[in-house]
Protein backbone atom coordinates (compact mmCIF):
# COMPACT_ATOMS: atom_id res chain seq x y z
CA UNK A 1 0.00 0.00 0.00
CA UNK A 2 2.86 2.48 0.77
CA UNK A 3 4.61 1.91 -2.64
CA UNK A 4 1.15 2.15 -4.32
CA UNK A 5 0.32 5.84 -2.44
CA UNK A 6 3.65 6.82 -3.51
CA UNK A 7 3.56 6.18 -6.71
CA UNK A 8 0.08 8.23 -6.98
CA UNK A 9 1.02 11.35 -4.92
CA UNK A 10 4.18 11.49 -7.35
CA UNK A 11 1.86 11.33 -10.29
CA UNK A 12 -0.48 13.90 -9.39
CA UNK A 13 2.40 16.72 -8.12
CA UNK A 14 4.36 16.13 -11.23
CA UNK A 15 1.18 16.58 -13.30
CA UNK A 16 0.42 19.87 -11.43
CA UNK A 17 3.89 21.37 -12.11
CA UNK A 18 4.39 20.28 -15.19
CA UNK A 19 2.30 22.04 -17.27
CA UNK A 20 3.26 25.34 -19.13
CA UNK A 21 7.21 24.87 -17.49
CA UNK A 22 9.87 22.35 -18.35
CA UNK A 23 10.85 19.96 -15.08
CA UNK A 24 14.06 20.77 -13.52
CA UNK A 25 14.40 17.24 -12.26
CA UNK A 26 12.49 13.86 -12.94
CA UNK A 27 10.79 14.61 -10.06
CA UNK A 28 10.16 18.07 -8.63
CA UNK A 29 9.46 17.29 -4.85
CA UNK A 30 12.29 14.62 -4.54
CA UNK A 31 14.95 16.85 -6.27
CA UNK A 32 17.32 18.84 -3.97
CA UNK A 33 17.96 22.31 -4.09
CA UNK A 34 21.48 22.51 -5.21
CA UNK A 35 20.44 19.86 -8.18
CA UNK A 36 17.90 21.94 -9.39
CA UNK A 37 20.15 25.38 -10.15
CA UNK A 38 22.93 22.95 -11.56
CA UNK A 39 20.68 21.61 -14.45
CA UNK A 40 19.46 25.21 -15.16
CA UNK A 41 21.32 24.95 -18.77
CA UNK A 42 20.24 21.66 -19.90
CA UNK A 43 16.40 22.38 -19.07
CA UNK A 44 14.54 20.42 -21.74
CA UNK A 45 11.32 20.65 -22.11
CA UNK A 46 9.05 16.91 -21.44
CA UNK A 47 6.90 15.74 -24.02
CA UNK A 48 3.06 15.65 -23.09
CA UNK A 49 2.42 12.07 -21.29
CA UNK A 50 -1.18 10.36 -21.91
CA UNK A 51 -3.70 11.66 -19.44
CA UNK A 52 -4.86 8.45 -17.22
CA UNK A 53 -7.11 10.29 -15.19
CA UNK A 54 -10.43 11.19 -14.85
CA UNK A 55 -11.78 15.01 -14.87
CA UNK A 56 -13.36 16.56 -11.88
CA UNK A 57 -15.87 19.23 -13.79
CA UNK A 58 -16.50 20.51 -16.92
CA UNK A 59 -14.70 23.55 -18.47
CA UNK A 60 -16.01 27.12 -17.24
CA UNK A 61 -18.78 28.69 -15.76
CA UNK A 62 -22.25 27.37 -16.36
CA UNK A 63 -24.97 29.82 -17.69
CA UNK A 64 -27.44 27.17 -16.91
CA UNK A 65 -30.84 28.70 -15.46
CA UNK A 66 -32.96 26.93 -12.81
CA UNK A 67 -35.79 26.88 -15.49
CA UNK A 68 -39.46 28.17 -14.04
CA UNK A 69 -41.94 25.33 -13.70
CA UNK A 70 -45.64 25.59 -15.04
CA UNK A 71 -48.34 25.97 -12.44
CA UNK A 72 -49.34 22.08 -13.45
CA UNK A 73 -45.84 21.05 -13.24
CA UNK A 74 -45.96 22.32 -9.25
CA UNK A 75 -49.02 20.94 -8.90
CA UNK A 76 -48.08 17.61 -9.74
CA UNK A 77 -44.66 17.84 -8.31
CA UNK A 78 -46.26 18.75 -4.72
CA UNK A 79 -48.72 15.97 -5.37
CA UNK A 80 -46.18 13.16 -5.93
CA UNK A 81 -43.91 14.36 -3.07
CA UNK A 82 -46.48 14.67 -0.58
CA UNK A 83 -47.75 10.51 -1.46
CA UNK A 84 -43.62 9.90 -0.74
CA UNK A 85 -43.70 11.70 2.19
CA UNK A 86 -46.23 9.42 4.06
CA UNK A 87 -43.77 6.21 2.87
CA UNK A 88 -41.48 4.90 4.90
CA UNK A 89 -38.10 5.19 2.98
CA UNK A 90 -34.80 5.10 3.82
CA UNK A 91 -32.42 8.22 3.74
CA UNK A 92 -30.71 7.30 0.69
CA UNK A 93 -34.47 6.51 -0.87
CA UNK A 94 -35.47 9.95 0.56
CA UNK A 95 -32.21 11.52 -0.99
CA UNK A 96 -32.51 10.28 -4.74
CA UNK A 97 -36.29 11.23 -5.39
CA UNK A 98 -35.45 15.02 -5.16
CA UNK A 99 -37.67 17.86 -6.80
CA UNK A 100 -36.14 17.23 -10.10
CA UNK A 101 -36.51 13.51 -9.84
CA UNK A 102 -40.23 13.33 -8.92
CA UNK A 103 -40.49 15.83 -12.73
CA UNK A 104 -38.21 13.55 -14.69
CA UNK A 105 -41.07 10.26 -13.89
CA UNK A 106 -43.89 12.90 -14.07
CA UNK A 107 -43.11 13.66 -17.91
CA UNK A 108 -42.01 10.67 -18.82
CA UNK A 109 -44.90 9.43 -17.77
CA UNK A 110 -46.72 11.72 -19.98
CA UNK A 111 -47.91 14.02 -16.87
CA UNK A 112 -50.11 10.98 -15.65
CA UNK A 113 -49.63 11.65 -11.72
CA UNK A 114 -50.76 8.08 -11.07
CA UNK A 115 -48.60 6.51 -13.72
CA UNK A 116 -45.82 8.75 -12.64
CA UNK A 117 -46.07 7.41 -8.59
CA UNK A 118 -46.47 3.67 -9.67
CA UNK A 119 -43.34 4.00 -11.81
CA UNK A 120 -41.05 5.90 -9.40
CA UNK A 121 -42.10 3.07 -6.89
CA UNK A 122 -40.78 0.19 -9.14
CA UNK A 123 -37.67 2.42 -9.34
CA UNK A 124 -37.73 2.57 -5.80
CA UNK A 125 -38.34 -1.66 -5.15
CA UNK A 126 -35.66 -2.48 -8.24
CA UNK A 127 -32.68 0.35 -6.41
CA UNK A 128 -33.78 -1.92 -3.05
CA UNK A 129 -33.74 -5.34 -4.92
CA UNK A 130 -29.95 -4.26 -7.20
CA UNK A 131 -28.85 -3.32 -3.73
CA UNK A 132 -27.89 0.13 -5.16
CA UNK A 133 -26.98 1.58 -2.39
CA UNK A 134 -24.56 -1.04 -0.72
CA UNK A 135 -22.32 -1.69 -3.95
CA UNK A 136 -19.34 -0.91 -2.74
CA UNK A 137 -16.08 -0.23 -5.34
CA UNK A 138 -14.43 -3.29 -3.55
CA UNK A 139 -17.49 -5.25 -4.98
CA UNK A 140 -16.99 -4.57 -9.07
CA UNK A 141 -13.30 -3.10 -8.81
CA UNK A 142 -12.26 -6.91 -11.08
CA UNK A 143 -14.80 -5.43 -13.43
CA UNK A 144 -13.29 -2.39 -14.20
CA UNK A 145 -9.56 -3.24 -14.46
CA UNK A 146 -9.58 -3.74 -18.23
CA UNK A 147 -11.09 -0.03 -18.22
CA UNK A 148 -14.27 -1.60 -20.13
CA UNK A 149 -16.45 1.57 -18.32
CA UNK A 150 -14.42 4.62 -18.17
CA UNK A 151 -15.83 8.30 -17.02
CA UNK A 152 -13.53 10.63 -19.00
CA UNK A 153 -14.56 14.69 -19.58
CA UNK A 154 -17.72 16.09 -20.50
CA UNK A 155 -19.76 17.33 -23.38
CA UNK A 156 -20.40 20.58 -25.10
CA UNK A 157 -23.37 20.75 -23.03
CA UNK A 158 -21.54 20.11 -19.86
CA UNK A 159 -22.92 16.43 -19.40
CA UNK A 160 -20.42 14.04 -18.09
CA UNK A 161 -19.18 11.46 -20.70
CA UNK A 162 -19.31 7.26 -20.34
CA UNK A 163 -17.44 5.54 -22.26
CA UNK A 164 -18.05 1.69 -22.76
CA UNK A 165 -15.47 -1.15 -24.50
CA UNK A 166 -17.28 -4.24 -25.40
CA UNK A 167 -13.95 -5.12 -26.96
CA UNK A 168 -12.53 -4.99 -23.74
CA UNK A 169 -15.13 -7.37 -21.77
CA UNK A 170 -13.40 -9.83 -19.63
CA UNK A 171 -15.71 -11.49 -17.89
CA UNK A 172 -19.25 -13.30 -19.02
CA UNK A 173 -22.84 -11.38 -18.23
CA UNK A 174 -23.72 -12.14 -14.96
CA UNK A 175 -25.76 -9.76 -12.38
CA UNK A 176 -22.47 -8.26 -11.08
CA UNK A 177 -22.14 -6.75 -15.12
CA UNK A 178 -25.29 -5.25 -14.69
CA UNK A 179 -24.35 -3.78 -11.09
CA UNK A 180 -21.07 -2.60 -12.26
CA UNK A 181 -23.16 -0.15 -15.53
CA UNK A 182 -25.61 0.84 -12.56
CA UNK A 183 -22.38 2.09 -10.03
CA UNK A 184 -21.03 3.78 -13.15
CA UNK A 185 -24.73 5.58 -13.94
CA UNK A 186 -24.45 6.50 -9.91
CA UNK A 187 -20.82 7.84 -10.36
CA UNK A 188 -22.05 10.25 -13.68
CA UNK A 189 -24.83 11.50 -12.19
CA UNK A 190 -22.42 12.80 -8.79
CA UNK A 191 -20.23 13.79 -11.33
CA UNK A 192 -23.03 16.48 -13.10
CA UNK A 193 -22.49 20.05 -12.32
CA UNK A 194 -25.33 22.12 -11.52
CA UNK A 195 -27.88 22.32 -13.84
CA UNK A 196 -26.74 19.50 -15.55
CA UNK A 197 -29.33 15.85 -15.32
CA UNK A 198 -28.42 13.71 -18.11
CA UNK A 199 -24.99 12.03 -19.30
CA UNK A 200 -23.37 11.29 -22.31
CA UNK A 201 -22.73 7.36 -23.47
CA UNK A 202 -20.72 6.63 -26.35
CA UNK A 203 -20.05 3.29 -27.24
CA UNK A 204 -17.12 1.61 -29.28
CA UNK A 205 -17.75 -1.60 -30.64
CA UNK A 206 -14.21 -1.58 -32.30
CA UNK A 207 -12.38 -5.12 -31.75
CA UNK A 208 -15.89 -6.74 -31.25
CA UNK A 209 -15.60 -9.57 -33.48
CA UNK A 210 -17.66 -12.61 -32.68
CA UNK A 211 -21.83 -12.90 -31.49
CA UNK A 212 -22.33 -14.16 -28.18
CA UNK A 213 -25.72 -14.09 -26.42
CA UNK A 214 -24.42 -11.73 -23.33
CA UNK A 215 -23.58 -9.44 -25.49
CA UNK A 216 -27.49 -9.17 -26.70
CA UNK A 217 -28.25 -9.99 -22.86
CA UNK A 218 -26.20 -6.99 -21.78
CA UNK A 219 -27.22 -4.78 -24.30
CA UNK A 220 -31.32 -5.49 -23.47
CA UNK A 221 -30.15 -5.22 -20.03
CA UNK A 222 -28.74 -1.52 -20.68
CA UNK A 223 -31.58 -0.27 -22.23
CA UNK A 224 -34.28 -1.65 -19.95
CA UNK A 225 -32.46 -0.41 -16.73
CA UNK A 226 -31.65 3.23 -18.91
CA UNK A 227 -35.69 3.32 -20.37
CA UNK A 228 -37.23 2.38 -16.65
CA UNK A 229 -34.97 3.28 -13.89
CA UNK A 230 -33.16 6.21 -15.31
CA UNK A 231 -35.65 8.14 -16.96
CA UNK A 232 -34.76 10.91 -18.77
CA UNK A 233 -31.51 10.48 -17.71
CA UNK A 234 -29.46 10.20 -21.45
CA UNK A 235 -28.66 12.79 -23.14
CA UNK A 236 -26.95 11.22 -25.85
CA UNK A 237 -26.08 7.83 -26.69
CA UNK A 238 -23.47 7.36 -29.61
CA UNK A 239 -22.23 4.21 -31.29
CA UNK A 240 -19.35 3.75 -33.36
CA UNK A 241 -17.48 1.15 -35.44
CA UNK A 242 -20.40 -1.15 -35.29
CA UNK A 243 -20.14 -4.75 -36.65
CA UNK A 244 -22.96 -6.04 -38.59
CA UNK A 245 -24.77 -8.02 -36.24
CA UNK A 246 -24.74 -4.92 -33.77
CA UNK A 247 -26.53 -2.77 -36.47
CA UNK A 248 -29.43 -5.53 -36.91
CA UNK A 249 -29.48 -5.72 -33.26
CA UNK A 250 -30.42 -1.78 -32.75
CA UNK A 251 -32.66 -1.83 -36.35
CA UNK A 252 -35.04 -4.84 -34.23
CA UNK A 253 -35.26 -2.84 -31.31
CA UNK A 254 -35.53 0.73 -32.10
CA UNK A 255 -38.65 0.63 -32.85
CA UNK A 256 -39.84 -0.54 -29.33
CA UNK A 257 -38.14 1.92 -27.80
CA UNK A 258 -38.92 5.03 -25.50
CA UNK A 259 -39.15 7.88 -28.13
CA UNK A 260 -37.30 10.15 -25.64
CA UNK A 261 -34.27 7.33 -26.33
CA UNK A 262 -34.99 6.73 -29.59
CA UNK A 263 -34.26 9.97 -30.00
CA UNK A 264 -31.01 10.51 -28.02
CA UNK A 265 -29.11 7.36 -30.22
CA UNK A 266 -26.55 8.32 -32.47
CA UNK A 267 -25.09 5.72 -35.08
CA UNK A 268 -21.40 5.84 -36.51
CA UNK A 269 -21.00 9.86 -36.27
CA UNK A 270 -17.83 12.17 -35.54
CA UNK A 271 -18.12 12.51 -31.76
CA UNK A 272 -15.77 15.81 -32.46
CA UNK A 273 -19.30 17.62 -33.07
CA UNK A 274 -20.85 16.12 -29.73
CA UNK A 275 -17.20 16.28 -27.24
CA UNK A 276 -14.63 18.74 -27.04
CA UNK A 277 -11.46 17.67 -28.54
CA UNK A 278 -9.22 17.86 -25.61
CA UNK A 279 -11.68 15.99 -24.05
CA UNK A 280 -12.74 13.44 -26.27
CA UNK A 281 -10.88 10.06 -25.95
CA UNK A 282 -8.25 9.47 -28.94
CA UNK A 283 -9.84 5.75 -29.35
CA UNK A 284 -12.97 7.89 -30.48
CA UNK A 285 -11.04 10.63 -32.81
CA UNK A 286 -10.32 12.60 -30.10
CA UNK A 287 -7.44 14.63 -29.38
CA UNK A 288 -7.13 13.33 -25.39
CA UNK A 289 -4.54 10.53 -25.39
CA UNK A 290 -5.69 9.03 -22.42
CA UNK A 291 -3.93 5.34 -21.00
CA UNK A 292 -6.19 3.32 -18.57
CA UNK A 293 -4.12 2.60 -15.83
CA UNK A 294 -6.72 1.20 -13.17
CA UNK A 295 -4.24 2.01 -9.75
CA UNK A 296 -4.01 5.72 -11.45
CA UNK A 297 -7.08 6.39 -12.74
CA UNK A 298 -9.70 4.07 -10.34
CA UNK A 299 -8.39 5.82 -6.98
CA UNK A 300 -8.93 9.02 -8.38
CA UNK A 301 -12.53 8.40 -9.81
CA UNK A 302 -13.41 7.55 -6.32
CA UNK A 303 -11.97 10.11 -4.72
CA UNK A 304 -13.80 12.99 -7.10
CA UNK A 305 -17.33 11.48 -7.04
CA UNK A 306 -16.52 10.87 -2.82
CA UNK A 307 -16.10 14.22 -2.29
CA UNK A 308 -19.02 15.21 -4.69
CA UNK A 309 -21.55 12.71 -2.69
CA UNK A 310 -20.35 14.42 0.86
CA UNK A 311 -21.07 17.52 -0.38
CA UNK A 312 -24.55 16.89 -1.45
CA UNK A 313 -25.42 14.98 1.61
CA UNK A 314 -24.71 17.29 3.90
CA UNK A 315 -26.55 20.17 2.03
CA UNK A 316 -29.41 17.59 1.74
CA UNK A 317 -29.42 17.20 5.56
CA UNK A 318 -29.43 20.62 6.28
CA UNK A 319 -32.29 21.25 3.90
CA UNK A 320 -34.17 18.71 6.00
CA UNK A 321 -33.14 15.38 4.74
CA UNK A 322 -36.65 14.75 3.31
CA UNK A 323 -38.00 13.73 0.03
CA UNK A 324 -38.46 16.66 -2.80
CA UNK A 325 -35.57 18.79 -2.40
CA UNK A 326 -34.35 20.61 -5.31
CA UNK A 327 -31.16 19.48 -7.10
CA UNK A 328 -30.12 23.35 -7.58
CA UNK A 329 -29.72 23.77 -3.66
CA UNK A 330 -27.98 20.26 -3.43
CA UNK A 331 -25.38 21.58 -5.63
CA UNK A 332 -24.75 24.99 -5.40
CA UNK A 333 -21.50 25.63 -4.76
CA UNK A 334 -20.43 22.56 -4.83
CA UNK A 335 -17.91 22.87 -7.66
CA UNK A 336 -16.08 25.47 -5.64
CA UNK A 337 -16.04 23.34 -2.14
CA UNK A 338 -14.35 20.05 -4.55
CA UNK A 339 -12.06 22.21 -5.89
CA UNK A 340 -10.48 23.84 -2.77
CA UNK A 341 -10.67 20.07 -1.00
CA UNK A 342 -8.75 18.96 -4.15
CA UNK A 343 -6.35 21.28 -3.44
CA UNK A 344 -5.36 20.66 0.17
CA UNK A 345 -4.36 17.54 -0.85
CA UNK A 346 -2.11 18.70 -2.87
CA UNK A 347 -0.37 20.52 -0.25
CA UNK A 348 -0.72 17.95 2.49
CA UNK A 349 0.63 15.29 -0.41
CA UNK A 350 3.46 17.85 -1.07
CA UNK A 351 4.06 18.28 2.67
CA UNK A 352 4.24 14.38 3.53
CA UNK A 353 7.12 13.83 0.26
CA UNK A 354 8.80 16.22 1.95
CA UNK A 355 8.98 14.93 5.23
CA UNK A 356 9.34 11.73 3.99
CA UNK A 357 12.55 13.22 1.74
CA UNK A 358 14.07 14.88 5.44
CA UNK A 359 13.23 11.53 6.81
CA UNK A 360 15.58 9.42 5.02
CA UNK A 361 18.05 12.27 4.79
CA UNK A 362 18.36 12.19 8.63
CA UNK A 363 18.27 8.56 8.79
CA UNK A 364 21.56 7.96 6.33
CA UNK A 365 24.71 8.07 7.95
CA UNK A 366 26.87 11.02 7.53
CA UNK A 367 24.09 12.63 6.02
CA UNK A 368 22.96 16.60 7.02
CA UNK A 369 19.68 17.07 7.72
CA UNK A 370 18.83 19.73 5.99
CA UNK A 371 15.82 21.12 4.09
CA UNK A 372 13.34 20.74 7.10
CA UNK A 373 9.30 20.97 7.82
CA UNK A 374 8.07 22.05 10.97
CA UNK A 375 7.15 18.70 12.79
CA UNK A 376 3.47 20.31 13.56
CA UNK A 377 2.99 20.94 9.61
CA UNK A 378 4.21 17.46 8.88
CA UNK A 379 1.74 16.06 11.81
CA UNK A 380 -1.29 17.95 10.11
CA UNK A 381 -0.68 16.36 6.94
CA UNK A 382 0.20 13.00 7.43
CA UNK A 383 -3.67 11.77 8.89
CA UNK A 384 -4.92 13.66 6.45
CA UNK A 385 -3.08 11.80 3.57
CA UNK A 386 -3.54 7.99 5.39
CA UNK A 387 -7.36 8.43 5.81
CA UNK A 388 -7.67 9.59 2.18
CA UNK A 389 -5.46 7.00 0.92
CA UNK A 390 -5.59 8.75 -2.82
CA UNK A 391 -6.01 11.38 -4.78
CA UNK A 392 -6.64 12.88 -7.98
CA UNK A 393 -5.97 15.15 -10.76
CA UNK A 394 -8.11 17.97 -11.28
CA UNK A 395 -9.17 19.53 -14.71
CA UNK A 396 -7.00 20.78 -17.15
CA UNK A 397 -8.60 24.53 -16.41
CA UNK A 398 -7.11 23.82 -13.07
CA UNK A 399 -4.21 22.55 -14.18
CA UNK A 400 -3.42 25.56 -16.51
CA UNK A 401 -4.28 27.87 -13.58
CA UNK A 402 -2.27 26.58 -11.20
CA UNK A 403 1.16 26.47 -13.31
CA UNK A 404 0.50 30.27 -14.25
CA UNK A 405 0.66 31.02 -10.36
CA UNK A 406 3.61 28.88 -10.21
CA UNK A 407 5.23 30.94 -13.29
CA UNK A 408 4.14 34.06 -12.07
CA UNK A 409 5.01 33.80 -8.19
CA UNK A 410 9.14 32.09 -9.30
CA UNK A 411 10.98 33.63 -12.13
CA UNK A 412 13.54 30.22 -12.36
CA UNK A 413 13.80 27.08 -10.69
CA UNK A 414 15.61 27.34 -8.02
CA UNK A 415 12.92 30.51 -6.56
CA UNK A 416 10.49 27.61 -6.87
CA UNK A 417 12.38 25.16 -5.11
CA UNK A 418 12.91 27.49 -2.53
CA UNK A 419 9.12 28.40 -2.44
CA UNK A 420 7.84 25.31 -2.62
CA UNK A 421 9.95 24.39 0.56
CA UNK A 422 8.48 26.89 2.45
CA UNK A 423 5.24 25.65 2.23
Amino acid sequence: MGLHFLSLSQYYVSILFSRARPKFSSNPCHGSRDSSRSSLSTLRPEPIKPRTTPFAKPEGRSQIAEKALTRAEIDATARIIEHFQKEDLIDDEKFWLTKECVLRYYHASKTDITQAISRISKTLAWRKEVGIYSITAEEICTKAQTGKQVLLGFDYARRPVLYLYPGRENTSFSPRQSKYFVWSLERCIELMPLGVDTLVICINYKSTTSITSSSFTQSREVIHILQNHYVERLGKGIIINMPWFVTAFFKLICPFLDPKIRQSLIFNENLRNHIPSHQLDSEFDGGLHFDYVHTEYWPCLLNITQLRSDGMRRRWREYGACVGISEWDLKDGLEEEVDLKLENEVHDIFLFEQATKDSEQTERPGTKYQDSIHQEAVETAIPTIVNKGHVCVVTEETENRDSKVLQSAMSDTASFVTAAEKH
